[in-house]
Parts: C-alpha cells; sequence; structure tokens
C-alpha cells in the first residue's frame, strides 16, 4: 500500500515537472517572437488612401480625396482642407514600424484595444485598414496598436501623435508671403497714402538709412526705416491661425466689420519660390474692429481701459480670423506720424558744418564755436539769454568738401544746418 502511494506521489511530480517544463517551452518560445521586432511590419502608400475617418474622445472626423487628389471634409465641402495636414495624419502608416510584436493575442483588454483610445479606418483603393490605438506600455510608454488578425504591436511612434488632431487643425489658412522686400505700401480706410521704397534716398534725405518714403502734400518726406520696417515684421508674423469662419457670407462679413474694412493693407513685394525664381505680387490685408464695440469704444473716448476684439480678411478669402488686441493695435498704427522720424534731424552731426537758430526774426548775434572747440555763446550754457536770438555755431568746412544748406524747413523755418552731404530735393 505504501509502495503504490510512493508510485503515486512520484508520478504526479513527474507530471508537474513536465507541465512546468512544457510551459517553460511554450514562454520562452513566446519571448523570442516578442523580441524579433524592430522593423517595418506594414506600409500603406499616402497616394493609394482615398478617404480617412477617425475617432477620439468625443471627436470624429472623415475626409474624401478625389481623382485630382484633393481632399474635402465630409461633412462640409466648403471647408478648405490642408493637403500637409492630411499627410502627416498619414505617414505613421508609410511606414509602420514595431518595437514589438505580440501573436495569437487572446485577451485584447489587457492592451486597452477592446475599448481604444482611438479608432481609425483608411480606405485604399483595395483595401481597408481598421486600427485601434490602445493604451501605452508600462514600462517604456510605448502605445498598442492592432490591425485585427489577433496581433498587437508596440509601436516605436505613437500614431496618437497626430491623430489628436481636431477639424481647426486640418484648415488650409491663409498665410503671409515670405518676401524678401517688400517695395511699397498702400493704406486705406483710416488711412490713405502710399509708401514707396527707394535704396538711394539722399535725393530726398539727409539720413543714410532712409529707404522709405511718401509724398505729403506735394513734398517727398523720409520715414524712419525701423519703424516701417517693425510694421512689416507685425504684419509678417500675424497669426492668422484662429478662424471664426472658413466661408463667410455677406452678413458675416458686416458682423465683424469687413463689409467696409477700417484699414486695408496692400504690400508690393518681391521674394524667392522653392526653386528659387524670383517672385513678386501683393499682398492684401484688411482689418477691422467688432462694429459695435468700435462705436462704443468712440463714445468712450479717453477711458484708459478698452476691450479690443478685431478681425482679419486675407484679400477676397472666405475666411474670417480673430486676432489679438496686441496684433490689431501695432497694424492699426499706419499714420504718418506713426511711422515718420520722431527728430527734427535725422542725419549723423559728423556732417554739420554750421547750425543758425532765429526766433522771431530778430537774431541776436553769438559767437561763433570753432572746430573743435566749445567755446560758449552768451548766457547759460552758450545759449542767448535773450528771448529773441539768433544762434549761429560755424566751424569751418573742410575745404575739399563740397558745402550745401537746408533753410527754411517745412516744420522749422528758423532752422537752418549747413552739412557737406549734398542737399536733398525737396518736392
Amino acid at each position: 500500500m505504501a509502495r503504490s502511494k510512493r508510485l503515486l506521489i512520484l508520478v504526479a511530480v513527474l507530471l508537474a515537472v513536465c507541465a512546468a517544463a512544457f510551459a517553460a517551452l511554450n514562454w520562452q518560445q513566446r519571448q523570442e517572437q516578442i523580441a524579433v521586432s524592430g522593423q517595418e511590419v506594414l506600409t500603406i502608400d499616402p497616394d493609394s488612401v482615398r478617404s480617412l475617418s477617425w475617432t477620439y474622445g468625443e471627436t470624429t472626423l472623415a475626409f474624401t480625396r478625389d481623382k485630382e487628389g484633393n481632399w474635402s471634409y465630409d461633412e462640409d465641402e466648403a471647408f478648405p482642407v490642408d493637403p500637409e495636414a492630411m499627410e502627416d495624419l498619414l505617414a505613421p502608416f508609410a511606414p509602420f514600424s514595431a518595437a514589438f510584436v505580440i501573436e495569437e493575442v487572446e485577451d485584447e483588454g489587457q492592451y486597452g484595444l477592446d475599448d481604444p483610445a482611438c479608432s481609425i479606418t483608411l480606405v485604399t483603393e483595395d483595401q481597408t485598414w481598421e486600427i485601434r490605438l490602445g493604451d501605452t506600455s508600462a514600462v517604456d510608454g510605448q502605445r498598442y496598436v492592432s490591425f485585427g488578425a489577433g496581433t498587437v504591436y508596440l509601436a516605436v511612434s505613437d500614431p496618437l501623435e497626430e491623430y489628436d488632431a481636431t477639424l481647426r487643425s486640418c484648415i488650409l489658412n491663409d498665410t503671409v508671403p515670405d518676401w524678401d522686400q517688400v517695395t511699397g505700401l498702400t493704406f486705406s480706410g483710416a488711412e490713405n497714402y502710399e509708401i514707396f521704397r527707394q535704396e538711394d534716398g539722399s535725393a530726398y534725405s539727409y539720413c543714410e538709412d532712409d529707404a522709405y518714403f511718401t509724398e505729403q502734400g506735394g513734398n517727398t518726406l523720409p520715414l524712419d526705416t525701423g519703424r516701417v520696417e517693425d510694421y512689416l515684421s507685425d504684419l509678417a508674423t500675424l497669426g492668422l491661425t484662429n478662424y471664426v469662419t472658413y466661408n463667410a457670407t455677406q452678413e458675416e462679413l458686416e458682423q465683424y466689420g469687413l463689409d467696409d474694412p477700417e484699414l486695408t493693407v496692400a504690400a508690393d513685394y518681391t521674394g524667392t519660390d522653392a526653386d528659387g525664381a524670383e517672385i513678386s505680387g501683393t499682398f492684401t490685408l484688411h482689418l477691422s474692429r467688432d462694429p459695435e464695440e468700435l462705436a462704443q469704444a468712440e463714445e468712450d473716448a479717453g477711458d484708459e481701459e478698452e476691450t479690443i476684439t478685431a478681425y482679419a480678411r486675407v484679400g477676397d478669402s472666405p475666411i474670417v480670423y480673430a486676432i489679438t488686441s496686441l496684433e490689431y493695435t501695432d497694424l492699426r498704427a499706419a499714420a504718418y506720424d506713426d511711422l515718420r522720424h520722431r527728430e527734427v534731424f535725422t542725419a549723423s552731426f559728423d556732417d554739420v558744418t554750421a547750425l543758425d537758430v532765429t526766433l522771431e526774426g530778430r537774431p541776436t548775434p553769438s559767437p561763433p564755436r570753432g572746430r573743435g572747440t566749445n567755446a560758449p555763446g552768451p548766457g547759460k550754457g552758450g545759449r542767448s539769454t535773450s528771448p529773441t536770438s539768433r544762434t549761429r555755431w560755424s566751424p569751418s568746412p573742410p575745404a575739399s568738401s563740397p558745402t550745401s544748406a537746408r533753410r527754411g524747413s517745412r516744420k522749422f523755418p528758423w532752422l537752418s544746418i549747413w552739412t557737406t552731404r549734398p542737399s536733398p530735393r525737396w518736392r
């Protein structure tokens, strides 16, 4: 009896050992299958995809491509689809690489695939792909992906980085051209004048840096180059991303004040395209503030704090954008007084050879100061204490230098400046 009992125990132990060995063998085989990875396991040609749809959270979006390769939004064909956004969405599967491959999966729930974070459907000319994105691995944070057929992949790159997209991120927004140079600006609406660029501005200005000019009252006036370039920078970096409508009706244009824009800016530009060829064109931007808000602001003129709700539209584009109050105020500051020089005399004083100041037409002579001297005139600091005075600072110009004078300037008729630079033509 005892012998039989011992025999049964030995048989049970043997069966247990065999079972353990079998389980260990299967486990080892599975480990080897999972470890063979890091390669491309799927390639879907983006050009072959005819439709793309996905659900992520509460967002479901669907797009279709026609035979000409143009994408459209299934719920509204008027929506301008950005083809580059579509390329970004298809890129994770062209190709798809897996860090690990888990075959013959019986319980997809352990990978979060029974209730996926994102479900994607790709339809090509001859196949439909149902793709599910599950949980991420607790070890390395890589995402589990299933294409069906009982196999789970651990993705090298997470497709959800692209598929957390919204409709707003799929729109083909208007853009400001990447110009090399703006040759002219035309303002209409609240401001009405033109700016032109001329590299050699010596005919109109004493300042070497002056490159932008405008016609005011029959005269050609120099503008502050730094201020104009700051304005162009504000224009070039305008954030055209926050659309309020992508298919504006006449009623909506009136709602946003863009049926009769507050200010229109037209920039003539030159540049080069991607192939290096020279291009030129005109970029037109319309600006307006909310009409009701603008009317109220005019009534409340003088209040320090006010809310600004502003909109922009590029040319005849159907898209209207909301812009920030700072963008609006920067671009509205387009008057001549906003862009002109702040200094009375903008040239370098290294070029000045004489300075005459006459007040009320009753000059009071002051002793001249020679070149390189600081001989003061009468009164404190070298200035005459008389309320009506004429002061002349007159170092002798170099004999070899051409001397010119600007007398009786438009805004300061009492000021005459002698320089060694050629005199500009004031038209």
